[in-house]
């Protein structure tokens, strides 16, 4: 998803790609026109001195990459699970932000016009002062967590290279499964739409593996006593019965934002709908964002390092919370 659009841009060239695996490696190279390639990241960064990098690694390589690469002088798009330790993830907002680098975070939802719609709906408060909110992530994925990802590919599921067998399997590479895999986009879309701040959670999880959850139900409560449901399971037996939808219900009314298919639907009136230029699913928004921001320091960024690191905070409490049955955990005040 990222490398053609790098390749695509009038601004920008892909200039070079880090791999440990050869055959990897040259195959990328082979497809994208790349003239340098690099077993380790650090000698990439060392030798070609790149205005920013991409992170799209397994989960647990992801800190300390993006922390090289910062450190180096480039601006930096990070694949979802930002990070697995929320103190990693803070580390490198506050790196990013010393070195005035930018740092995205690769959560496609928020860049949609339809989040920001919602923020603003909440925060005029058009459905009155906020109950509850429920949403549900159910996605076709849970083969990547039986270490089979090439049942993936008579689904189109891949432009080149399918992920190796243990990058969502082995939970040393993952950091768990749906949890990291999939929730983390159903939070970060809650936390850019959501005008309240979740303070406390509760988590229960269904366990395919040792280290790999298969599905989640996590409850939340805000500062400002909004109560929130989330599910999520690897479990869709096909791209026609996943779910990605939040809705948000008050004291006046309810909105309901299902990001799988780019619709609001609402009991109040709701503004006219601003088309997203990357569509429904906008997967290539934040490699375009990265571009941007190297270019236009000012250029908006809906999915930064301080959102992507309050979806570690909740995504890390959910395991914290289910690994001790159930038990309520307070989020960091941040």
């Amino acid at each position: 998803m990222h490398a053609p659009e790098i390749v695509a841009s009038p601004v920008a060239e892909l200039v070079a790609v880090a791999d440990p695996a050869t055959d990897r490696r040259k195959a990328f190279a082979d497809a994208f026109g790349v003239r340098h390639t690099f077993a380790d990241h650090r000698a990439m960064l060392d030798a070609v001195r790149p205005d920013g990098t991409v992170v799209a690694t397994p989960h647990t390589t992801h800190a300390r990459i993006a922390a090289d690469s910062l450190a180096a002088g480039a601006g930096v798009l990070v694949e979802k699970p930002f990070t697995i330790r929320p103190s990693d993830a803070w580390d490198l907002v506050a790196l990013a932000e010393r070195e005035r680098l930018p740092l995205v975070v690769g959560l496609p939802y928020p860049f949609h016009p339809h989040a920001a719609t919602v923020r603003r709906l909440l925060a005029d408060g058009v459905i009155g002062r906020l109950v509850s909110v429920t949403g549900s992530f159910h996605s076709y994925v849970q083969q990547f967590y039986r270490g089979r990802p090439e049942e993936y590919h008579a689904v189109g599921r891949y432009a080149l290279l399918a992920p190796e067998p243990g990058t969502y399997a082995d939970p040393a590479r993952s950091g768990g499964g749906q949890g990291q895999t999939q929730l983390s986009h159903l939070v970060g879309l809650l936390l850019a739409e959501l005008p309240e701040t979740p303070v406390r959670v509760s988590a229960q999880m269904s366990w395919l593996a040792p280290g790999i959850d298969l599905a989640v139900s996590a409850t939340l409560s805000t500062e400002a006593g909004s109560v929130i449901s989330l599910s999520s399971a690897g479990t869709a037996t096909g791209p026609d019965s996943c779910t990605g939808i939040l809705r948000y219900d008050g004291t006046d009314g309810w909105i309901e934002h299902d990001a799988l298919h780019g619709t609001l639907t609402a009991s109040v009136p709701l503004p006219s709908p601003s088309e997203s230029e990357f569509g429904v699913y906008p997967a290539a928004a934040p490699v375009h964002t990265l571009i941007r921001l190297l270019v236009e320091p000012a250029y908006s960024n809906p999915a930064d390092g301080r959102l992507g690191a309050r979806t570690v905070d909740v995504v890390s409490a959910c395991y914290a919370s289910a690994a001790a049955g159930g038990r309520l955990i307070t989020l960091p005040g941040r």
